[in-house]
């Protein structure tokens, strides 16, 4: 008999008027739908609202044997893997622990500086418009927003060079009034980035962006356009290279280091993506993990693990088979 699986996902309002990224999670649930069915098991689709009673009430109505979670939205991200735990629901992806210190990028850094007396890991500093104690004048930073991903917000607009703490504080201040949420301002690492793949503790290809024929003057930045508009110079020409380089040796391992070290940590034992920009001296700063990336056919990790060796349906059969283990 096929077991049933319940694929958890963002509840989105209205389709007309969605942006690109919130129709992103939609895709992502055909393509699970279609990869289970292959593997074969039947689907239900549970759009995750906040109704926990109805929510609650549609899982023990079908009794899946797990839950596929692909929520995303900033306000149930890390909520849904907490409600599955509290019903003993096993469920896909990242534990709810992980997640939560992972997605607000604030906490995930305060979670740095926290653990490290164990192993000092470099990432930007920061300044809030309430705390502005590591400014440091005369740089650039970007500005970026707390809990959202996606390149939410983010433009070529979005990398600035501040003099002094006054203005800084405005931006940010400015940039929320903008768009309805929180942000922070980065200091901007000019140099190299990666985004670094782990599925079921094996560390995938590693990709490389390529700022192709950008002007000297445009900040070299994954922006909401390099994701979302098709259209767009940013999208055509922010290529992801899985070309590896003799000399590049060093930087993997210390990147991969630091992967094996927050996996341990955090408990990161499913699926993951790990984002460090490389500054000109060869350090490597570690800007964001996160914890529930995105599983498209055209994603960074879909590529990254197509690159390795594995279908669309593999990548989703190992998913599955890490994220259960823990429930055997």
């Amino acid at each position: 008999m096929k077991k049933n699986v319940v694929i958890a996902c963002d509840y989105i309002k209205n389709l007309d008027s969605a942006a690109a990224d919130a129709l992103d999670n939609l895709s992502q649930v055909n393509l699970i739908h279609r990869s289970l069915t292959n593997l074969g098991y039947n689907t239900l689709t549970l759009q995750f609202d906040g109704n926990l009673l109805n929510i609650k009430g549609a899982l023990e109505k079908n009794r899946p044997a797990f839950v596929f979670n692909l929520v995303e939205d900033e306000a149930y991200i890390s909520i849904a893997p907490f409600f599955f735990e509290s019903i003993n629901l096993p469920y896909t992806g990242c534990r709810a622990d992980s997640i939560y210190h992972t997605h607000n990028k604030l906490i995930f850094k305060r979670f740095l500086k926290f653990i490290s007396f164990q192993k000092n890991i470099l990432t930007p500093r920061y300044v809030t418009a309430k705390d502005l104690s590591e400014f440091v004048p005369d740089k650039k930073y970007i500005l970026k927003p707390t809990d959202r991903h996606s390149s939410i917000s983010i433009d070529e607009n979005s990398v600035k060079y501040f003099q002094n703490a006054k203005d800084i504080k405005r931006e940010i201040l400015d940039r929320q009034k903008k768009y309805n949420f929180d942000f922070y301002a980065e200091e901007y690492i000019e140099g190299r980035e990666f985004n670094i793949s782990l599925l079921n503790g094996k560390i995938l290809p590693r990709a490389e962006i390529i700022f192709k024929d950008y002007k000297e003057d445009v900040p070299k930045i994954v922006c909401y356009k390099s994701k979302w508009d098709e259209s767009s110079f940013e999208y055509k020409n922010t290529i992801r290279s899985f070309d590896r380089k003799i000399e590049d040796q060093k930087l993997f391992d210390d990147m991969d280091d630091v992967i094996i070290f927050l996996s341990r940590v955090l408990s990161i034992k499913t699926y993951a993506r790990f984002d460090f920009r490389i500054d000109k001296n060869g350090n490597c700063y570690l800007l964001e993990i996160n914890a529930n990336p995105c599983l498209n056919d055209d994603s960074g990790f879909y590529a990254a693990a197509n690159r390795g060796g594995l279908s669309y349906d593999e990548m989703v059969s190992a998913i599955i088979k890490s994220s259960l283990k823990s429930y055997l």
